[in-house]
This record gives C-alpha cells, sequence and structure tokens, in this order.
C-alpha cells in the first residue's frame, strides 16, 4: 500500500471513523475526543472542517458511523450514546442534530454502531447494556420540567421550529431536533 498524502489538522486526536457522504468527495470524519469533522477533496486542496458549531459535537468520542436510507448519519459514541446528523448538501454544515442516550430511553450511553434493517428499523449495539432497537413509529418521551406539575402539559403548537408546550405552571418553548 503506497500513501498518497496527509491531510493534517486533527490536533494529535485518533481518527475512529470515516463515512463518505452522497457528494463526489466529502467525508464525515469521528475522533476519539475531537469530535467530528467534515472532509472535501478537490483538485484545488482538501478543506477540512470542525463540526464545533454547536458544543454538544465538540468532544465527541465516535465509535462508527452509519448512513442511513434518508441521507442521516448515526453517530455512535463513548458516554454521549448516538448522535444522528443531518448535514447540509450545499456547505456540510449541521441542519439537525438528535441524541439518543440514556435520558431519551437507551440503556446506556456507550454505542458502537448503528444498522439500518429492511424495514426501517435502528438497530444499536452498545458496549456492556446489548442491543437496542428503535422502530420507525417509536413514541419519544420528553419531560421539559423537573417536576410531575410541569410536566403537566395541556396545550400544544407549532410555533416555527420550536413547539409551544403550555402547563399550568406556565409555558416552555421545545426544539425537537435538538431535544431542548
Amino acid at each position: 500500500m503506497v500513501s498518497l498524502g496527509t491531510i493534517e489538522g486533527f490536533d494529535y486526536s485518533a481518527v475512529t471513523a470515516i463515512h463518505k457522504r452522497t457528494d463526489k468527495d466529502a467525508y464525515l470524519i469521528g475522533t476519539n475526543g475531537n469530535g467530528l469533522f467534515t472532509l472535501v477533496i478537490s483538485e484545488e486542496g482538501n478543506a477540512l472542517k470542525r463540526l464545533n458549531d454547536n458544543e454538544e459535537l465538540e468532544y465527541l468520542n465516535v465509535q462508527s458511523i452509519f448512513g442511513d436510507s434518508d441521507n442521516n448519519c448515526w453517530i455512535s459514541t463513548n458516554e454521549s450514546g448516538v448522535l444522528r446528523l443531518r448535514l447540509s448538501e450545499e456547505d456540510g454544515s449541521p441542519e439537525s442534530i438528535r441524541f439518543f442516550n440514556k435520558d431519551s430511553g437507551l440503556p446506556g450511553n456507550n454505542a458502537k454502531l448503528v444498522f439500518q434493517d429492511v424495514e426501517g428499523n435502528f438497530w444499536i449495539g452498545l458496549f456492556g447494556d446489548g442491543l437496542s432497537m428503535l422502530p420507525t413509529l417509536a413514541f419519544t418521551f420528553y419531560a421539559p420540567g423537573l417536576t410531575p406539575g410541569d410536566n403537566n402539559i395541556l396545550y400544544i403548537n407549532k410555533i416555527a421550529d420550536d413547539y409551544f408546550l403550555g402547563t399550568p405552571t406556565g409555558y416552555y418553548l421545545f426544539n425537537l431536533e435538538n431535544n431542548k
């Protein structure tokens, strides 16, 4: 095997996963503790960019990257569960981010891999916590408040990208993509 060159800029972090995007020569690259990068290879030169617009992405310990049938990237991590990420076709920036972890029902936060079967179910292989299956029509539980009274949702309406959740004690603006 002959090396054709070296791509620098990973700050001495181990590269743990490489996923070719649907773009001609574009890649999503995961590292061990230094988050995610996009790489575009062209005749004009290589363009390596760290995805650090969102602080949740900065220090991910990536185990694997899987591309699903809808062009989402599923990133398995140590300590952060699984991340479903959709990147913009234009500039490779994150369009949507959603974490699946213990807070959202996964048995553990150390995921090794994700696989999608022909029925559209997502299988998540966990390190030490077995196997989880996420059906495509799964219910997801969200608890915006800290007490049962705060989680008594009496009204729901969509406002722009957020959901307005009315409770007896006030309201929440909830962003489903960011789970916040």
